[in-house]
């Protein structure tokens, strides 16, 4: 999803957990640099493109984040695809994309597994899903701030949870669709509050539990965690939330995610408007529950800054500040720096507790 250039200044920002730290794997191809969904087919990693991308999926060579293989989806069109899950028999790709919250045509495409498995294959056919959302009455355009816009979904079994991506409140819909051939409603089961843009999902079938990822309108990047059993059947929803930091000097801008097992992650990003580069990252662990995490509150004041900013954390230890450009200009150790003399711009802070665990990534303004 290319996300507009926003206004990504905030002032006081809660941090809820400590922050997950994601180690690069490769940057990727201008081929792959919109990679908007992941999944291990075998052991093989696939991905494609969103909007205004070709009905392909791409195999992507993980030691240099260039295409290894290019399988067209005969059957199907690239209006908006957001994600791909696998579930029993069958690739499912999501063209539910809806920016402006106008489309009528969502659906999804299944593709046999065999056809992509299959190394000599250069095409795979795909039957439709198509859906609709059973509360949308009306088709206003909404750029950007409509309900309906969609780039996460997971596929258990014969039931496939869409995930909305609510640029209005930072919230998230869960609606239910089955994954039979054919046209379907939609049905809204629920909401939470995912305290930002939800833009990818896998589900991990030992756990019984959807592992989704996202960032902030600052475009700070987190994992959530939903149990199942215990959340699906109720409505009722207990996401685990956690903060995630890219590696320096790449995007922040996380827009899929998918497993090995055991417990290693992979993610792409896609370019951020600040012109990190897309790229490939992984890590492990990704369930950290809120009640068990370590609670760290803080804030970075005033933002946007005029001379003094105070970097008011609780066990602040250091602090790294970067360009936009991602080049690291400036190191502290104390809470305060002085700003005056530094040129107007965008700046990101990297917060350090005692520990050595980043606590924020967060950008400043300097007047």
């Amino acid at each position: 999803m290319k996300t507009p250039y926003l206004c990504l200044l905030a002032f006081c920002l809660p941090l809820l957990v400590v922050s997950q730290s994601m180690q690069l794997v490769t940057g990727l191809s201008p081929a792959l640099s919109e990679s908007s969904g992941l999944a291990f087919i075998g052991d093989k990693l696939f991905t494609h493109g969103d909007s205004g991308n070709d009905a392909v999926l791409f195999e992507i060579d993980t030691l240099t984040g260039n295409p290894s293989r290019t399988i067209a989806i005969t059957g199907a069109t690239n209006i908006d695809w957001e994600d791909i899950q696998v579930s029993g028999d069958y690739l499912y790709i999501g063209d539910i994309g809806n920016n402006d919250g106008t489309r009528t045509n969502l659906r999804f495409y299944r593709v046999l597994l065999t056809d992509i498995l299959e190394p000599e294959n250069d095409a795979a056919a795909a039957e439709a899903i198509p859906y609709f959302y059973n509360d949308q009455t009306d088709f206003p355009s909404q750029p950007f701030a409509t309900q309906f816009d969609a780039e996460a979904f997971i596929a258990v079994g014969q039931e496939i949870y869409i995930f909305t991506k609510n640029w209005d409140n930072e919230e998230t819909n869960v609606y239910y669709i089955g994954s039979l051939v054919g046209p379907q409603e939609a049905l809204r089961i629920g909401s939470f509050d995912s305290q930002g843009l939800v833009t990818g999902a896998w589900y991990d079938s030992n756990e019984n539990r959807a592992h989704l990822v996202g960032y902030t309108l600052l475009l700070q990047s987190f994992t959530i965690a939903i149990d199942i059993d215990a959340d699906f059947s109720n409505g009722i929803f207990n996401p685990s939330r956690t903060s995630a930091s890219a590696p320096n000097n790449y995007s922040t801008q996380i827009e899929a995610i998918t497993s090995t097992g055991e417990g290693k992650y992979f993610v792409t990003a896609e370019q951020s408007v600040f012109f990190e580069p897309s790229g490939m990252y992984r890590f492990s662990d990704v369930v950290v529950g809120v009640n068990n995490a370590k609670e760290l509150v803080g804030r970075i004041f005033p933002n946007p800054a005029i001379g003094m900013v105070h970097l008011d954390f609780q066990n602040f230890h250091r602090a790294e500040i970067f360009h936009s450009s991602g080049r690291l200009i400036y190191h502290v150790n104390q809470p305060q720096v002085n700003l005056s003399q530094w040129e107007s711009g965008v700046y990101i802070v990297k917060v350090f507790d005692k520990n050595q665990v980043l606590v924020t990534n967060s950008r400043i303004a300097v007047h």
